[in-house]
């Protein structure tokens, strides 16, 4: 999460190795899949249209 966000604006996917350290500074042991590669703009696009409301 960025300094100062809020959970509830959060996108978040279910991986078996998330997360790989606390502060983002090791390689992941993804096998080959990143959680980020997990989030559809669809899902970013819903996100932002609950923020907004």
């Amino acid at each position: 999460m960025g300094y100062g966000q809020q959970y509830e604006d959060c996108i978040q996917v279910e991986h078996p190795n998330r997360p790989s350290s606390v502060y983002g500074n090791k390689p992941c042991d993804c096998d080959g899949v990143e959680a980020i590669d997990l989030i559809s703009a669809e899902a970013v696009i819903e996100k932002i249209k609950k923020v907004c409301e």
